[in-house]
């Protein structure tokens, strides 16, 4: 079950994120307004799910997660592939960065109860005016190439 829960999980991020290299070639620093919303849209995101809201959380997902999971799915998902998400105690905002357009990244870190950190990169798009999370993922935040 784990194996296959895993492997979902990277057709998901795999899905979620496609293009994503191809339009950070031309990125640059967000403006702040679109700064303070991308960042607004994660912090809302990762307090939802640390409060166990998870149809909040489900609501600040762009609508091709939406496709691909139910309510209950994306709570699932959720608990089995990112418990840190779920049980962080504080989190930090890193800088946004996108296209200027409809697409931005933004790398938050979350701290456990230990006070150990984690890297998430949220890849987050622009959908009639407002900014909901794509994909997310783990490890250290600054992509390869582009941004």
């Amino acid at each position: 079950m784990r194996g296959w829960v895993v492997a979902f999980l990277g057709i998901w991020l795999a899905t979620a994120t496609a293009g994503a290299p191809e339009r950070a070639e031309s990125w640059r620093l967000s403006p702040a307004e679109t700064r303070d919303a991308v960042r607004a849209t994660v912090a809302a995101q990762l307090q939802a799910l640390r409060a166990g809201k998870f149809d909040a959380a489900y609501a600040l997902a762009a609508s091709g997660i939406r496709r691909q999971f139910t309510a209950p799915g994306f709570a699932a998902m959720l608990r089995r592939g990112y418990p840190a998400l779920l049980e962080h105690r504080r989190f930090e905002a890193g800088l946004v960065r996108g296209d200027r357009e409809r697409h931005a990244q933004v790398t938050f870190t979350v701290y456990d109860a230990a006070d150990t950190a984690k890297d998430y990169r949220y890849t987050l798009v622009n959908e009639d005016g407002r900014w909901l999370i794509e994909g997310v993922v783990a490890g250290r935040a600054e992509p390869s190439r582009g941004i």
